[in-house]
């Protein structure tokens, strides 16, 4: 599961010369529907979230005015409190004024122009909204003929969404080719790697970036992942952490040295996670006594649900977790994104696979556990 909100002359010259804080914006909107005196909110995205108000005036507008050290992306919204099923409107807070023209009702396809960010982020929206549109209708199907085991008819309509959504990563790819030398471009590469990244599909959307934009806020979140991806690359030594195992004691990966090692990321919450731990209680059950152990890594919050979990599936090898969810310090360090994911280690502590499900996983501990 995971956590995709889905040219131009060096950024106006903005990102060439802009100096702190030197980029004013100014975002003018009007609603046809919003009573006055109402309140909606600007919530600014980047190092530090901010968050400003305004009031529906009389005859439907509203307004907000700032600076920011560099186009930031920005969502408007309409309640004090944003989540993620609350409609919003994503856009960039950039040097100019940008026009909105919204309904209250559909805040989230209200029209926005000014700034060469927000025409390239309302340009590739609306490319990945297309595809998007497209699988969506055989959503339902796919559902009907998994759930009604018509494998035939399901590996050939799954063949055909599998052709579009790779259809859908090279226009996104040629998007941030085309727009290298806006922040969008690098907003936009950031969040299509934000979930199960390769490096090599990383290090070419961030190659495909102007230097300048390299170097924005966006631009560096992108090679934080190609350097943890690095970091965790099969045949790298897996990185050392400690954390917090299931009776409070403090735990290190390298107090497994000596021994094979499945470093396992799951939650109790994950229905992938545990749809995939009757595999993993397989292979543990098949090897456990041939130098090899699992060391369960949760991105739970709620710790009861964590235990209830781990005694429902019948997990009985070595957990771990410090409870922070997706904030997992552990998982960071690791670049997880989606779970299930794991790493199998070897007894000097080198990574030697990734990403085993099913039998995939059994087969490597075969091939290394004689």
């Amino acid at each position: 599961m995971q956590k995709l909100i889905w040219s131009a002359v060096c950024l106006a010259l903005a990102a060439c010369t802009a100096k702190k804080g030197d980029e004013a914006f100014h975002i003018n909107g009007h609603f046809s529907d919003k009573a006055v005196g109402e309140k909606i909110y600007l919530r600014l995205m980047g190092e530090k979230v901010k968050i400003d108000t305004a009031v529906v005036a009389a005859d439907g507008s509203f307004s907000f005015q700032g600076k920011v050290n560099e186009p930031t992306i920005a969502s408007i919204y309409l309640t004090p409190t944003q989540d993620e099923n609350q409609p919003s409107l994503l856009l960039f807070a950039e040097t100019g004024t940008i026009e909105i023209q919204a309904k209250s009702t559909r805040i989230d396809s209200a029209s926005v122009k000014g700034g060469e960010n927000n025409q390239a982020l309302q340009a590739v929206l609306k490319l990945i909204g297309g595809y998007n549109a497209r699988l969506a209708v055989w959503s339902d199907s796919l559902k009907m003929l998994y759930e009604s085991k018509q494998q035939v008819a399901f590996e050939a309509l799954n063949a055909r969404a599998e052709q579009v959504q790779n259809e859908e990563k090279k226009a996104v790819a040629d998007f941030i080719k085309a727009n290298g030398k806006t922040v969008a471009a690098a907003y936009i590469a950031f969040q299509i790697n934000s979930y199960n990244p390769k490096l090599e599909n990383v290090s070419a959307d961030y190659q495909a970036l102007d230097p300048a934009i390299q170097k924005t806020y966006f631009g560096n979140k992108l090679m934080e992942i190609m350097d943890n991806l690095k970091s965790t690359s099969i045949g790298t030594k897996a990185p050392e952490f400690e954390t917090t195992d299931l009776y409070g004691q403090k735990v290190s990966l390298s107090s497994f040295r000596g021994k094979y090692v499945l470093l396992d990321f799951w939650a109790s919450w994950c229905g992938p996670c545990r749809q995939e731990n009757p595999n993993v209680v397989k292979a543990y059950e098949q090897y456990k006594n041939k130098n090899f152990t699992i060391l369960g890594v949760s991105l739970d919050e709620d710790k009861e649900a964590w235990q209830k979990a781990i005694a429902n599936d019948k997990l009985t090898w070595h957990h771990a977790s410090d409870l922070a969810g997706w904030q997992s310090k552990t998982a960071q360090l690791y670049s997880v994104q989606s779970i299930p994911a794991n790493f199998l280690l070897d007894p000097d502590g080198k990574i030697i696979a990734k990403d085993l499900r099913g039998e995939a996983l059994s087969e490597a501990l075969a091939s290394v556990l004689k």
